[in-house]
């Protein structure tokens, strides 16, 4: 940066400050927890907000639920003709405050079956995208970058509390347990990492946790489905 000038995105606004994909222990950490704040429920205007602590109980990140205009830039849906305009943003950040990654869902009636939940980096840069596979039958996501699909999410158990990861090859890339809410409206997800998983898988596993609790088990009934 030179003369003063500030960094800006491509529609003009100023740049914003991202962290580092894959960095951090967001990313490193061998378990990770991610439980939703039922703190911050107001009834149908509630916002999801998740905390994120290692195995030890630290903070190393949160997720929260935006407003578009607080993302400050356009992200564009496959429009599938049915939509009205309304979405839902979510941003994952670490300690700091600092934005790793958005995730955007699309609400419309003709997607309401099938929901897709798009990935981006902060200043808009696409990173993929997660969505919902099966109508009717077990919950599946498929994780897709590059316009390809790199990996799958299946939930399995007597109550969906077991959350499969698994590579293109059908190898289990990470372990999951959903532990769902009992006497208070927590969801929380035990992520364990065998070994580092790598880009992008390793974001679209974070953004699928996202997708498949707010599309599926979603707490503040702010969804339109």
């Amino acid at each position: 940066m030179q003369g003063g000038l500030v960094p800006q995105q491509a529609d003009g606004s100023p740049q914003r400050p991202m962290a580092q994909v894959g960095a951090g222990p967001v990313y490193g950490a061998p378990s990770v927890s991610i439980v939703q704040d039922k703190r911050f429920f107001v009834g149908m205007l509630g916002k999801a907000t998740y905390a994120i602590t290692d195995g030890e109980g630290n903070p190393i990140g949160a997720v929260a639920q935006v407003d578009p205009d607080e993302s400050k830039h356009v992200r564009t849906f496959g429009d599938d003709g049915g939509g009205a305009g309304l979405s839902q943003h979510f941003e994952l950040v670490d300690a700091g405050g600092t934005p790793y990654f958005h995730v955007a869902r699309a609400l419309r009636l003709q997607s309401a079956a099938k929901p897709r939940f798009d990935v981006t980096l902060p200043n808009g840069a696409p990173l993929g995208h997660v969505e919902s596979e099966k109508l009717v039958g077990r919950i599946t996501m498929g994780l897709y970058a590059h316009n390809a699909r790199i990996g799958q999410l299946k939930l399995a158990g007597l109550r969906n509390n077991v959350l499969n990861f698994t590579d293109a090859g059908g190898r289990q890339v990470i372990e999951c347990q959903r532990k769902p809410p009992m006497f208070s409206r927590e969801d929380a997800y035990i992520i364990t990492r065998p070994f580092p998983t790598r880009e992008p898988m390793g974001t679209l596993i974070l953004a699928a946790i996202i997708a498949v609790d707010n599309a599926f088990f979603s707490q503040t009934q702010a969804s339109l489905f």
